[in-house]
Parts: structure tokens; C-alpha cells; sequence
């Protein structure tokens, strides 16, 4: 799947359907009154319910600070390298990836360059979606450094182009769908850099809930409160970065045909059992 032919796509379908969307118009506030309203710069949208699925940018609001964490990776791409594919064999738009801690993720695109991401992860804090958590020359290079790692075949290709964006993180790594107190105001996030997976039982949870349904997809064990919340900063950005680098550097470790170690893999196990499926706790909004 590609996920922005996904998107136009559905845009194309809401379109039809005479569906009105505005782009470029932030969210200000939510008030979940009878029919929520929702403020923008430009003036206010009343609704008979309202559905929240803007990823990290939901950490600025107070119901979701401990929800997740704000994370980044980079993805860069090459230039076309049409030889240099069908020299390695990669003759399809299967795209792969690896069994890292920090995985690398690459596909071929339609025009014959490689996009890979991964290899590393930064952290923001709190909600500060902006500045070197999303222009970090360090994690491009990773990312770059991952495709020439994989294909020694490439080495001295040129990279056109490197980007990123955040990810909403939630401690054990998978999404939650919440319906705040009053039952017009719903929320899908904590897709953990996963969306494009779980978009379609995403959806029709989401549908569920606003159509009050008791069925197989509102009853979802991800129905709820994440489950399990994140620590406050400012100790969630510090401890983030710290686990980052403890699994880079295990994986930097086994590309040099060392061990992991026993302190990186005693300090990933912890964060493993710490990452868990745990008792949710706290009240996520309401």
C-alpha cells in the first residue's frame, strides 16, 4: 500500500460523495458541549460529533499529555538508479525491511529510487512538534547509512531528498480509541508509526463509537484509555533518547559481527516488560 495514493484516493471518494474538507486550518480547541464546537483561526464549527485522529499533534491537548510520546525518524531516497536495481534483483515494489531494535523500512519507487527509513529515532518534548526534532542531520544519515549497509552495491549513490515527521508512541505500541464523557467527541491515536496497518479497524471502530454501536469493534481490548500511560515530562524525553541509544548502539554492535551485550540487552528487556501491556491507569479524556 501507498500511503499517499491511499490518500488521495479517500480524498477523491469524500469529494464525490460531496464531502467538505479544509486544509491549512489548525484546531484550537475542542469544547464537547451538546454539539461540539470546534475552534479555528478563522471562525468556529459546530457538530453532532467530532472525531480526533490528528496523531502526535494531539500531545498539546491536557487529555492526552501522558498518552504517548512524540517521536521522529527520517526516511531519505535516492536518486533514480534503474541499473543499479535490476543489478541487485529487486525487480518488484515489495517493500522490506529488517528484524533490527531499530528497524530499517525501504521500498522501491515507481520512478526507480530507493526510500529506506529507520535505523535510529529521536524524542520531542512534549509537544514542541518543531525545530531539531524534525531536521536532525544525524538520523538522515542513519537512514542513508542503512541502504548502503543492506546493498554495499550502492555505496556512493546520491540521496535527492530526506524528510520526517512525528510519531505518536504510546508505551505499549499500539493505537487506543477513547469517547470523551457527554458521547459526541471520539479519538483514534497512538498509532505508534504503525497507521497505515491498523487504519481499516481503526476506522471501523471510530464508526462504531459515533454510531453507539455494541459490536465486535467497539468492544476492542484498544477501546479506551491507552493501556498504559507515559511518564511526565521532564523525565519521558531524557528516558525516550536513553533507550534510543541503547538500542542503536546494540544494532551497531551486530552489524560489526559483535554481541549486543549483556547491559544493552538487560536494558532493553527492562524496557520491553516496562512497554508492556500494563493495567491502564489515569483517566485519558475526561
Amino acid at each position: 500500500m501507498q500511503p499517499a495514493k491511499l490518500a488521495r484516493e479517500l480524498r477523491r471518494v469524500l469529494l464525490e460523495r460531496k464531502v467538505r474538507i479544509f486544509e491549512g486550518t489548525p484546531m484550537l480547541e475542542v469544547r464537547p458541549e451538546a454539539r461540539p464546537v470546534v475552534e479555528t483561526p478563522g471562525g468556529r464549527v459546530r457538530a453532532g460529533q467530532v472525531v480526533l485522529t490528528t496523531g502526535a499533534w494531539a500531545a498539546g491537548m491536557p487529555q492526552y499529555g501522558r498518552a504517548f510520546a512524540v517521536c521522529t525518524d527520517f526516511m531519505v531516497v535516492t536518486e533514480p538508479i534503474p541499473e543499479l536495481l535490476r543489478q541487485i534483483g529487486w525487480t518488484t515494489h515489495t517493500g522490506l525491511a529488517d528484524s533490527r531494535e531499530m528497524l530499517y523500512y525501504l521500498r522501491r519507487t515507481d520512478d526507480d529510487r530507493i526510500a529506506i527509513g529507520g535505523g535510529g529515532m529521536g524524542a520531542a518534548f512534549g509537544a514542541r512538534i518543531r525545530g531539531r526534532a524534525l531536521t536532525s542531520r544525524h538520523l538522515a544519515q542513519m537512514a542513508a547509512h542503512g541502504l548502503v549497509w543492506l546493498f554495499p552495491q550502492l555505496e556512493g549513490v546520491r540521496f535527492d531528498a530526506a524528510w520526517s515527521g512525528p510519531m505518536d508512541l504510546t508505551r505499549a505500541g499500539v493505537p487506543f480509541f477513547t469517547t470523551w464523557p457527554g458521547g459526541a467527541v471520539h479519538a483514534g491515536l497512538g498509532f505508534s508509526g504503525h497507521g497505515l496497518t491498523p487504519t481499516k479497524v481503526g476506522g471501523k471502530t471510530l464508526a462504531s463509537l459515533v454510531l453507539r454501536a455494541d459490536d465486535e469493534w467497539s468492544s476492542l481490548p484498544v477501546v479506551g484509555p491507552p493501556l498504559s500511560t507515559v511518564p511526565p515530562e521532564p523525565l519521558r524525553w531524557p528516558l525516550v533518547q536513553a533507550v534510543c541509544r541503547v538500542y542503536e548502539s546494540g544494532d551497531r554492535a551486530l552489524e560489526q559481527g559483535r554481541p549486543r551485550g549483556a547491559l544493552r540487552t538487560a536494558a532493553g528487556r527492562a524496557f520491553d516488560a516496562y512497554s508492556g501491556a500494563l493495567p491502564r491507569t489515569g483517566t485519558i479524556g475526561g
